[in-house]
């Protein structure tokens, strides 16, 4: 298997963990707010503290005589515990721990210089933008005091109670839990080595998860986990990629979909079978339990297959065979609220070869009549990314910052839940508008196997060398029944086109709001095999049409008034050699197939 990292002079990660062994500068990377620390960004409660830092000793300490300003006992212990302790701490993934005095006292220097340094903590949003829960930053207070301590020989004070601990924990009681068949050594010529895994877990009915949580198994070379449930139709192809490999699981990298693409979901384009995976969980070190507020659940649909993605990073340390565990809350009781996690993606992407610039962006309105109301959202490219934004585009309105981080890290990826009170509702007619920044210039390209590759022109894939333009945007809505499956993708519209004062017309089909992507698709493959004529048109509204479906996969509604507003020219090209061979009946065999039936 090929050994794949970055650039050396770009690989900002592998520089970091190189000074976490040589001079610790590792130190505050798991640091958690007043609040649980958790990454997932679907909506958990929140309720432990780990102290507000406030407490303060008598300024003394054996040997140390008086001590003046801050003490580890008074204001330094406090801050570690709050910043750092979640992970630097014994048992947990920091390569040390920073539970006592003495053990700050080595690292205090190295500590300053890294946050100062923007290498940690691993935060990679623009304060600027906005902010999130469990934000991973030192304030600058906590910095000075930091720098008061060093400058006064690191005191210790007089513990006047407990000592500084780590966040306690939330906690649930599962009712599912699942693992990989069996445990997966890493493979030590991957520094980096993605791998997922299909866990045990049966779905046998419709499930509404209140709980959730990732128990590394192999701490010290687990990096980070993300858990998904595939559509149950794509079973087939990943049980296929996980018997094709030796050893448990199989390759994987932007997702859970096998490295080729196959599977369906966000490799395979968008209407394939299976479409978008449902993330379920996360964990990367320090991360609580995900746990919903009472009412609100993520629905599972029956037959779901569980499938766990692992980054494991060998390089600090020697392979451990790992067996991480999924435990999860599941119910069969409907929750007034649904969370769901929706795509907005760019999948026509183009990366020149040597751009060092590569910039794309694109807007999604909420073509739909309903307001949508979102509680965070998730950044996703590859290793050429460097930029990425998100923001809420409102007529008259100022733009709102959903998530921008300017100097992108596929190591430090997470969700960010916006805080309490500051939910963003995208109503009908509001747009959030996307941007993406690659760099593949020629020192900015992996190296394989010791030898770093030519730039090469790059698009959309699952691969670690394709790259991907995607924003998961966290939503939260009414409980509503899950749509029933049909035997073809446009059963769903037969009362909406009966409605249609010209059903017999291209406008009408995929003007309904009821029209899924996969019924889009259906109805534009009509067009390829009964209008060959109107080819031409349509492959000049293609694009679009993708736009248009994550959109609507998105936000909801019908494709009619996005086609006609980003692509007036082609769609109406489009239409006019359309509707006259759907007039004449032309396409109805086809379009029959597709589940689509015009009123007597």
């Amino acid at each position: 298997m090929k050994s794949i990292r970055r650039g050396a002079l770009l690989n900002r990660t592998r520089a970091t963990q190189a000074m976490a062994v040589i001079t610790a500068l590792g130190l505050v990377g798991c640091a958690a707010d007043e609040t649980t620390a958790d990454s997932s960004g679907l909506g958990l409660t929140s309720d432990t503290s780990a102290g507000d830092g406030s407490s303060e000793g008598d300024g003394k300490s054996e040997g140390d005589g008086a001590a003046e300003g801050p003490t580890w006992h008074g204001e330094i212990g406090p801050i570690i515990a709050k910043r750092c302790m979640s992970c630097h701490q014994e048992g947990e993934s920091a390569p040390f721990a920073l539970e006592t005095v003495d053990a700050m006292r080595t690292y205090a220097t190295a500590a300053v210089a890294a946050v100062e340094g923007g290498r940690m903590p691993p935060w990679m949003p623009d304060r600027d933008c906005r902010s999130y829960i469990d934000e991973r930053l030192m304030e600058p207070a906590e910095l000075d005091a930091l720098r008061a301590w060093i400058a006064a020989d690191m005191p210790e004070g007089v513990a006047t109670g407990e000592a500084p601990t780590a966040p306690a924990r939330l906690a649930f009681e599962p009712t599912h839990e699942g693992r990989s068949a069996e445990a997966y050594l890493p493979n030590p010529a991957l520094p980096d080595d993605w791998r997922c895994f299909i866990l045990d877990v049966d779905i046998d009915r419709d499930f509404y998860m209140t709980a959730a949580t990732v128990v590394p198994d192999a701490k010290p070379v687990v990096h980070h986990a993300l858990v998904y449930a595939v559509d149950g139709s794509q079973r087939a192809s990943l049980e296929a990629a996980d018997g094709a490999e030796a050893g448990a699981g199989y390759t994987c990298f932007g997702g859970p979909n096998p490295a080729s693409g196959g599977g369906g979901g966000v490799g395979a384009g968008f209407g394939g079978a299976g479409g978008f995976p449902n993330q379920l969980a996360a964990w990367v070190p320090g991360i609580q339990p995900t746990i919903f507020p009472e009412g609100t659940a993520i629905r599972i649909l029956k037959d779901s297959v569980i499938v766990m993605q692992v980054h494991y990073s060998t390089f600090t340390t020697e392979p451990i065979a790992d067996r991480s565990t999924l435990k999860m809350r599941l119910t069969e009781t409907k929750p007034e609220t649904l969370f769901q996690t929706k795509p907005l993606a760019i999948p026509s992407l183009a990366i020149p070869a040597g751009e060092a610039a590569s910039t794309h962006t694109r807007v999604f309105k909420n073509w739909s009549s309903s307001p949508v109301t979102l509680t965070g959202g998730t950044g996703h490219m590859h290793l050429l990314g460097t930029f990425i934004e998100a923001k809420v585009e409102r007529e008259g309105d100022p733009e709102e910052c959903l998530v921008r981080i300017a100097n992108w890290d596929f190591n430090w990826q997470q969700a960010y839940r916006f805080l309490p009170g500051e939910e963003t509702v995208i109503a009908p007619g509001d747009g959030v508008r996307l941007t993406c920044t690659f760099d593949n210039s020629a020192g900015h390209q992996a190296t394989v196997n010791g030898e770093q590759l030519a730039p090469r022109d790059v698009s959309w894939g699952e691969s670690t060398l394709d790259e991907m333009c995607l924003f998961y945007i966290a939503v939260v809505r009414p409980y509503e029944e899950p749509t029933p499956v049909t035997t073809t993708p446009c059963d769903s519209t037969d009362a909406c086109v009966a409605k249609c004062k010209d059903p017999r017309s291209v406008s009408c089909i995929i003007g309904c709001e009821e029209t899924s992507v996969s019924c889009l698709t259906c109805v534009a493959k009509s067009a390829q095999s009964c209008a060959t004529t109107c080819l031409g048109n349509l492959l000049a509204t293609r694009d679009c049409l993708v736009d248009c479906g994550v959109g609507a996969t998105a936000f909801g509604g019908g494709f009619d008034g996005c086609l006609s507003e980003n692509c007036p020219d082609s769609y109406s090209a489009f239409k006019a050699c359309m509707d006259p061979k759907f007039a004449a009946g032309e396409c109805d065999a086809t379009l029959t197939g597709c589940g689509v039936t015009f009123p007597e």
